[in-house]
């Protein structure tokens, strides 16, 4: 059985929150995010800047004042290690896997209950459904996860990924 992911406390994720500002965000990051750690872009469809922090982060908990220097145009999000050390960048989405199949009433409850937007459901499960925050700027994703993971219902929660593949010499 696979362990859940790490996350990785020397990198965060920077993503563009809209697809409107997606050009314009990736462009440039706000000058005062160098103060935390050196950026580097990431070529991805998705865009975003993954950002090599000075200082490791205690647990998952982004550094104080980053938040606030990305300013709203972003969204933090953490980077994740399977075993052998590959990262996975979240995509800002929650993938909930329920106990049972879910109408569109409860999951559009659900959603409201957990200041979540349901994004779709899954094409391969009735129970299974994708989600994202309200408010993605404000999100922390970690703890959010660990809420929806043990709300009534839910069998299992996991946060939506790309892979970083890298080439073989």
């Amino acid at each position: 059985m696979n362990k859940p992911p790490k996350i990785d406390t020397q990198c965060l994720l920077l993503r563009p929150l809209a697809a409107s500002a997606a050009s314009a965000a990736s462009a440039e990051l706000p000058a005062a995010v160098a103060a935390f750690g050196r950026a580097e872009r990431l070529a991805s469809a998705r865009g975003g800047w993954l950002l090599h922090l000075h200082e490791p982060m205690r647990g998952a908990q982004a550094p104080a004042g980053l938040r606030a220097a990305a300013g709203q145009a972003y969204q933090l999000l953490p980077v994740l290690l399977d075993e052998a050390g590959l990262c996975s960048y979240p995509s800002g989405d929650l993938v909930l896997r329920f106990d049972s199949a879910q109408s569109d009433g409860q999951l559009a409850e659900f959603a409201r209950s957990f200041g979540l937007r349901m994004q779709r459901r899954s094409s391969f499960t009735q129970n299974q459904a994708l989600f994202a925050p309200l408010d993605a700027a404000e999100a922390d994703l970690p703890a959010l996860l660990a809420r929806l993971a043990s709300a009534s219902g839910v069998a299992a929660a996991w946060l939506d990924t790309e892979s970083a593949y890298q080439r073989s010499p």
